[in-house]
């Protein structure tokens, strides 16, 4: 090469890979990376996570080593890592990486192929050439089919990515099938993690992994740490498409890669087709699988990028959804809270509806009273909508409701005092309605945004039989997010990660804030539930349980239970103050709910162990011990002044929610006095 001619970055990225790829070897390609980010090098790409001005020292890897902040860094860390935690399966089924090309630009090609080839685990190669015409191309498939893991098909004719995908799967033999776009890369040990992965799960169906993404330079950018398996996100985006391990006998039985029709998003077809059989995705929560971003690619999610595949879209969906619901009730619209195409969610067409009960707590002024509940009707009252007006009453108040009854449609409006509380007037009240009401809870210190809220709440029910609640987006009073999901172990107790978001320009993390999802619990001032499931909850909890934390012991309730709990979007609501209505939890009740549900902090399945928990900081990056910090924090509230309580702790120096100390409480060893833990634990606005 003339010195003329500088070295390009690809260049580099060859000669210094060229020969057997190993892990070890990646890993040292990156770690170099990182350091120069370090020192002063920019990275190259605008959306890349920043590097910070300074780095650890590069030392012998450790258990007790800190995990650094910038990303290339921290993945480089985590492949460490994961050469002890995750061991190859002793009997090692045999995989097969599943890869139709069609005129593949050889650079791509190229990295492709070293990324396979650098797998420590089994694997056999099935490629299809889908009649390609670039001789580069051709060259490079000439080359590859030499190798003996490589098995290779060639089409007469072009068939489409749908009919090259099912000829590659026809020719493979292992137990599993694993779908690779010819663009994209592999970690070194995505295949053993993968593996290990599946054999603690059991050998399932179907399971999927975590994934990042890259740029032409191929430095890993953008993570995308996913929840387990979420019927309500999928519903919503293709979440789960990289990297999926398909049990390939069961694949032939659901008739995977048959559709032409979804040709556009074969990855969202296959998780349809199990779904539907009754094989539920289980989740790897480990980054294996690197998703190139070109112009010419899905991932780039320009308006122009595949046209095709938004039919395509839409057709599966809707398709998946007739199986569920009856299609006069819920149809596929795109979501209007994105400002791109590409993004849809399940509405529910405003015919057939559920009787639905609101709860509304008097805590403010009868005006206030009059201005929720003029919000709650909306310009079009939903058909079978009943109130009771809760709390200590004038009045005034009674008049404002007395003028609400006459405007309901096929529904009616009351008042009740409560003398002994809310939750014991819910048991009393409950039992009294209907089994299949739909029952929601609102405080008159927030005025609903948009109509069509009901809706779409008894919609969510429609679509997930496994719903027992409806979380709602809040804003606060300057417009800013309150709550768009809340999870366990957030910002202390449990807390909102998108909190003070901007509601309408940020769409949070991977547009999880625009999208219907799965979260821990509820809002305490504005939330739907089913009535039985309610019921259910009331029979559990504890004398010392109060408002100010209701939504956690639902939370609770349905993490034990196995309901589900889904955020929407399109359920909005905003406090008319910055007073926050709820009562605070007393420190008995926070002692309690420790004593019970401590372990729902440590590992909450909707949002990832990887993720920060303080407040301001939701979706980012986080070390085990800055996890660590404020999980064991929570759990100092269990180590009081009784000698049954042993230390519960959680392990700073790794993000596996195992406890380094103690054993679950068992609440036979629970004494009668109360506890008289310290100050009370901070909780998210």
């Amino acid at each position: 090469m003339s010195s003329s001619s500088p070295e390009s970055f690809r260049q580099r990225w060859l000669r210094r890979l060229s020969g057997p790829l190993t892990t070890e070897r990646v890993v040292g390609y990156l770690r170099r990376r990182f350091q120069r980010s370090i020192h002063g090098q920019a990275p190259t790409t605008a959306s890349r996570v920043s590097a910070p001005s300074v780095g650890p020292a590069v030392a012998v890897p450790s258990n007790q080593q800190e995990y650094p902040l910038d990303y290339p860094g921290w993945i480089v860390q985590r492949m460490e890592r994961r050469q002890q935690e995750f061991v190859t399966p002793a009997d090692k089924p045999l995989f097969s990486i599943l890869t139709p090309i069609y005129n593949t630009p050889r650079q791509f090609l190229t990295e492709l192929t070293r990324s396979i080839f650098a797998q420590d685990y089994p694997f056999e190669w099935v490629i299809t050439d889908d009649c390609s015409t670039r001789p580069e191309t051709l060259a490079m498939l000439d080359e590859l089919r030499k190798d003996p893991r490589v098995r290779f098909v060639r089409l007469p004719s072009n068939g489409g990515i749908m009919r090259a995908t099912r000829a590659a799967f026809d020719a493979a033999h292992g137990r599993y099938v694993l779908p690779v776009d010819h663009d994209d890369l592999l970690y070194p040990d995505a295949l053993r993690v993968m593996a290990a992965g599946l054999e603690k799960a059991g050998w399932p169906a179907l399971a999927y992994s975590d994934e990042d993404k890259i740029h032409e330079d191929s430095v890993p950018c953008q993570p995308f740490f996913k929840p387990d398996w979420d019927p309500a996100l999928f519903m919503n985006c293709c979440y789960v498409a990289h990297l999926c391990a398909i049990d390939r006998e069961v694949g032939q039985e659901v008739g995977l890669y048959t559709d032409n029709e979804a040709r556009g998003c074969h990855d969202w077809d296959t998780v349809t087709r199990l779904v539907r059989h009754g094989h539920l995705p289980v989740h790897i929560p480990e980054v294996l699988y690197s998703w190139r971003i070109h112009p010419g690619s899905t991932a780039s999610f320009h308006d122009r990028a595949k046209m095709y595949t938004l039919d395509c879209q839409k057709y599966i969906l809707q398709k998946h959804l007739e199986t569920l619901v009856p299609p006069h009730k819920i149809e596929v619209r795109t979501n209007p809270l994105f400002r791109h195409i590409g993004m849809w969610y399940p509405a529910r067409n405003p015919v057939e509806p559920e009787p639905l009960h609101m709860f509304v707590l008097a805590e403010d002024s009868p005006r206030q009273l009059a201005l929720c509940l003029k919000s709650l009707l909306g310009d079009t009252p939903y058909p079978r909508l009943s109130v009771t007006v809760l709390g200590p009453l004038t009045d005034e108040h009674r008049q404002v409701v007395d003028a609400l009854d006459s405007q309901l449609d096929g529904g009616h409006a009351n008042v009740a005092n409560c003398p002994h509380g809310f939750i014991e007037y819910l048991r009393e009240t409950l039992p009294m309605l209907p089994p299949d009401t739909l029952v929601g809870i609102l405080s008159d210190n927030l005025q609903l945004n948009a109509n069509g809220w009901a809706w779409e709440a008894v919609g969510v029910f429609d679509v997930h039989a496994d719903a027992v609640a409806v979380a709602p987006r809040l804003q606060h009073a300057d417009g800013l997010v309150a709550s768009a999901g809340e999870h366990f172990g957030f910002c202390g107790l449990s807390g909102a990660p998108d909190h003070n978001r901007h509601p309408t320009t940020d769409c949070g993390y991977h547009g999880w804030a625009f999208c219907q999802r799965t979260v821990s619990l509820v809002p305490n001032e504005f939330h739907i539930c089913r009535r039985d499931f309610l019921l259910a909850t009331l029979q559990t909890l504890p004398a010392t349980a109060s408002r100010g934390m209701w939504g956690a012991w639902l939370g609770a309730s349905a993490a034990r239970t196995g309901g589900r709990i889904v955020f929407s979007p399109f359920v909005q609501a905003k406090y008319v103050s910055n007073r926050q209505p709820a009562p605070q939890p007393g420190h008995n009740e926070e002692f309690d709910f420790l004593s019970r549900h401590h372990d729902l902090l440590v590992n909450d399945r909707y949002y990832s162990r990887f993720f920060e928990l303080r407040l301001g900081q939701g979706f980012t990056l986080a070390t085990p011990r800055d996890r660590a910090n404020l999980i064991n924090f929570c759990l100092s509230r269990l180590q009081g002044p009784f000698d049954f309580v042993g230390e519960i702790e959680v392990n700073p120096w790794e993000y596996t929610p195992a406890m380094i100390r103690g054993e679950p409480v068992s609440l036979q060893t629970l004494p009668t006095q109360s506890a008289k833990p310290p100050e009370q634990i901070s909780r998210a606005a």
